[in-house]
C-alpha cells in the first residue's frame, strides 16, 4: 500500500510544511520575549524542510550539497530542536558543546567518506539512521520527564511522536536490503515512505504542541498575575479573601477556630523618603522572605495593600495566634534589612489578632476586628501586639482605620 503513494509528493509536502511551519514559528516567536525557545525549535523546523529540498535535488546538483551538507542540516536540525525544548521545559541543557561538535563532525567525516572515497548508500542511511533515532528518543526523554503540570498532554503527544520516529529510522536499517540500488527519489518505497509520513507529522505535531505548550504557559502567569503580588511573590488580597472563605467556611462546618493576624510595617512611609521606593520594595521583599520562613507549613500569607500583610491561622485559638503574632513580631525586630544602597535598616512591625468566636462571625468581621486592633498596636506606641473580637457590623460600615493610618504610622 505504502508503495502505491507518489514519493515525490511526499517529498514536496515534507519540504513545504518544514519550510512553512518553520517560518511561522520563527515569526512566531518574535512576538515572545520571553519565548526565545521557540525560535530554536522553529529554525529546527525549518531546517529540516531545508535540508529534504537539498536531498530531493540529488543527480542535480553536487553531491557535497545533496548528500554531506543536507544530512549535516538534518543533525543540526534536531539539535535545535533538542535545545529549543529543553528551554521549553524549563530544563537544563545536558549535552556538551564538545558532544554536538563531535556528532557534526562525525557526520561530515563519515559522509564525506562514504560519497567520494568508499561510496555506499546503506552506509550513509544506516549512520543518519542511528543518530536520528540517538536524537529524536533524547528529544522524546526531555518531553517525557518534563515537571509541566499544566502541559502534560501536548508533552506525551510529542514525547509518542518522537519514540514513533525513531523506532521507525531503526526499523529502516533492518528492514530495507536494496539501499546500495537506490539513486535518486524515484527509486524510494516502503519503509521510505513511512519515514516521510513521521516526519511530516512530527513536524506538525511539534509546531502545534510548542504553540500549546507556550499558551498554556502564559495562562498560567496570567493565573499567577491575578493571584499573587508582583513584587514579594505571595498571595496578593484578591486570592487571600477566595482562600478565607473557604478556610472560614470549613472551620464552621468542622466546629474549629479560624484566627488571623493583620501586620503592618511601622514608620515605612519614612523608609522610602530617607532611602528610596527601590530601598522600601527591597524591604518589603526581604520582609516577605522572613515572614515565610517562620510561619507554620498550613499557614496563609498574603501581602493585603501597601506595607500590610494578613496572615490566616487554620484550626489556631486566637491565643495561640498571638503567640505567633509575638514571635513574628521579636524576629522582626531582631533582624537587620539592607537597603539598595547597602545599607543596614532596622524596622519593626504592629500586629492585630483576632479568630471567628462563633460560627456567625463571617470574614469581614474578622477583618474588621484584626484592622481596629491594628490601629490600637499602632496607637499604643507601635512594635506591640494587640488582640481584638470581632463585632457583627454591616459590611458597609467596617473600620479602615488600619488601612488609613498604614502610610502615615
Amino acid at each position: 500500500m505504502l508503495d502505491l503513494l507518489d514519493i515525490r509528493t511526499l517529498a514536496f509536502t515534507t519540504i513545504f510544511f518544514g519550510l512553512c511551519f518553520g517560518l511561522g514559528l520563527i515569526t512566531y516567536s518574535s512576538t515572545l520575549k520571553k519565548f526565545k525557545m521557540v525560535f530554536h525549535i522553529g529554525l529546527g523546523i525549518l531546517f529540516i524542510g531545508l535540508a529534504q529540498f537539498l536531498i530531493s535535488l540529488r543527480n542535480h546538483v553536487n553531491d557535497f550539497i545533496s548528500i554531506v551538507i543536507a544530512n549535516e542540516l538534518n543533525i543540526i536540525a534536531l539539535i535545535l530542536i533538542y535545545f529549543g525544548l529543553h528551554k521549553l521545559c524549563q530544563m537544563k541543557f545536558t549535552i556538551s558543546k564538545a558532544f554536538i561538535v563531535t556528532l557534526l563532525l562525525f557526520i561530515f567525516l563519515s559522509f564525506s567518506y562514504y560519497t567520494y572515497i568508499d561510496p555506499s548508500m546503506k552506509s550513509r542511511v544506516a549512520i543518519i539512521s542511528y543518530v536520528i533515532s540517538l536524537l529524536c528518543f533524547l528529544c522524546a526523554h526531555v518531553v517525557f520527564t518534563a515537571k509541566l503540570k499544566e502541559s502534560v498532554l501536548p508533552l506525551r503527544i510529542l514525547g509518542v511522536m518522537f519514540s514513533v520516529t525513531a523506532i521507525i529510522e531503526l526499523f529502516r536499517i533492518t528492514i530495507d536490503t536494496e539501499l546500495n540500488n537506490i539513486i535518486g527519489l524515484e527509486d524510494l518505497h516502503g519503509i521510505h515512505t513511512l519515514l516521510f509520513f513521521a516526519a511530516l507529522l512530527l513536524i506538525t505535531l511539534i509546531s502545534f504542541c510548542v504553540v500549546w505548550i507556550v499558551n498554556l504557559q502564559l495562562q498560567e502567569e496570567l493565573k499567577n498575575l491575578s493571584t499573587v503580588d508582583y513584587l514579594t511573590k505571595i498571595n496578593n488580597r484578591r486570592s487571600l479573601e477566595k482562600i478565607a472563605e473557604t478556610e472560614l467556611a470549613r472551620s464552621n462546618r468542622n466546629n474549629q477556630t479560624l484566627s488571623i493576624i493583620m501586620c503592618d510595617i511601622d514608620l515605612f512611609k519614612k523608609i522610602n523618603d530617607q532611602h528610596g521606593h527601590l530601598s522600601g520594595d527591597s524591604v518589603l521583599i526581604q520582609f516577605s522572605d522572613l515572614i515565610i520562613k517562620n510561619l507554620r507549613k498550613y499557614d496563609i500569607a498574603a501581602r493585603y495593600g501597601g506595607e500590610e500583610f494578613l496572615f490566616l491561622l487554620p484550626n489556631t485559638d486566637i491565643e495561640q495566634a498571638v503567640d505567633v503574632a509575638e514571635k513574628l513580631r521579636a524576629i522582626i525586630a531582631g533582624n537587620t534589612f539592607t537597603s539598595t544602597s547597602t545599607d543596614t535598616l532596622s524596622i519593626t512591625a504592629s500586629f492585630g489578632v483576632t479568630s471567628n468566636s462563633d460560627n456567625s462571625i463571617n470574614w469581614h468581621h474578622m477583618v474588621q476586628a484584626a484592622d481596629s486592633a491594628l490601629y490600637e498596636a499602632k496607637k499604643l506606641g507601635r512594635n506591640k501586639v494587640i488582640k481584638g473580637a470581632p463585632k457583627r457590623t454591616s459590611a458597609n460600615n467596617l473600620s479602615v482605620l488600619g488601612l488609613n493610618c498604614a502610610k502615615n504610622c
